[in-house]
């Protein structure tokens, strides 16, 4: 996750990331190569929502930074420390200790600063493609960096499941769904002609930006009104067809009668254009047969063979009402009821 100031800058793993500008692609730092200053001495990265994802890449090329009074030392995962002594585009690395000053500025891009006063930095131009340390007062070329702390592997979220038993939630993050408590996790299987969306329970961990069911019976049959999220290193990551949910690890727009999000205890669709928060999950209208007016929810656990059915009945499912309480079939202009809820419709 990236950090932007020096209150959030403690000892941990960390990627030295040059963040991409529409043009360039996103790179980190290597850090697992033997030597550093090297043209071409990154990793591509992939960042959505001010994290990348976990993988092995991303894993190895970490470096390791430590507070030394009131400077830092930065540590390869080649166990290589590195910094500059002088004012001088260049980059040494040595298996005994080198400091550098860190700061931020306004936009949370890092300075990391060595001895001799060079900064580190990304440079693109075609004889360098490279990070390494450049002089202070010669930065065309070479652009900004920031800092992403590695999450512990025990780190967790907690999200809030509506009285109803319900939660759509996505993460960026891998998370690990081999063992919940308090609730369990679900993906969308399939779609039938008649409404039944089948749900799947996920049991394993999975990669990050997959959209996921947070239902709040567990095992036992205990309901619960948060469930506590633990990300891990997952590698499973479903397809379009094992998982009709889309994700949104950031804010989403949608246009209107596009999605169907979880209302209360049920799947409406969207009869204006608007934004899902990052975090949540849809399914996409496109999904849904046209003449489907209720759903049936199937929870179907494959390691115990045990399947849950739920009707929604017609007469909850997105009913649209006029002020005057006469039900509509399409959404007009002024101010509609949906869901109990007072809508503006320009």
């Amino acid at each position: 996750t990236k950090i932007t100031s020096t209150a959030e800058l403690t000892d941990g793993e960390y990627l030295i990331v040059y963040e991409g500008d529409g043009t360039h692609d996103a790179l980190a730092f290597d850090g697992s190569r033997s030597t550093l200053d090297a043209v071409n001495n990154t990793i591509g990265v992939t960042i959505s929502n001010n994290t990348i994802a976990s993988t092995a890449d991303a894993d190895a090329a970490v470096f390791t930074i430590s507070a030394v009074s009131d400077r830092y030392s930065i540590k390869s995962a080649s166990n290589l420390y590195i910094g500059q002594a002088s004012d001088a585009n260049a980059l040494t690395t040595s298996e005994s200790i080198l400091t550098n000053a860190i700061s931020f500025d306004a936009s949370g891009n890092v300075n990391i600063v060595g001895t001799g006063g060079a900064h580190l930095r990304y440079n693109y131009a075609n004889n360098q493609n490279r990070f390494r340390y450049y002089k202070s007062s010669t930065y065309t070329g070479q652009q900004p960096i920031a800092l992403y702390k590695r999450a512990a592997s025990t780190a967790t979220e907690t999200v809030t499941i509506n009285k109803y038993g319900y939660a759509t939630y996505c993460s960026a993050l891998p998370i690990d769904y081999s063992s919940t408590e308090g609730y369990t996790a679900w993906r969308i299987s399939s779609i039938a002609d008649d409404g039944t969306i089948t749900f799947e329970k996920i049991t394993e961990q999975i990669k990050g930006g997959q959209g996921v069911l947070l239902y709040n019976k567990d095992a036992d049959g205990v309901n619960t009104s948060t469930a506590t999220i633990t990300f891990a290193d997952g590698d499973t990551e479903f397809s379009d067809a094992q998982n009709r949910f889309v994700g949104t690890t950031a804010p989403t727009y949608v246009a209107s009668e596009t999605a169907y999000g979880l209302s209360t205890n049920k799947f409406v669709k969207n009869n204006v254009a608007g934004v899902i928060p990052a975090g949540k999950a849809y399914i996409p209208a496109a999904e849904i047969p046209n003449n489907v007016r209720a759903f049936t929810f199937v929870f179907s656990d494959p390691i115990t063979g045990i399947s849950e059915t739920q009707t929604v009945s017609p007469e909850e499912f997105g009913a649209m009402f006029n002020l005057a309480g006469q039900r509509i079939s399409q959404p007009q202009k002024g101010v509609i009821i949906v869901n109990g809820k007072k809508i503006l419709v320009r």
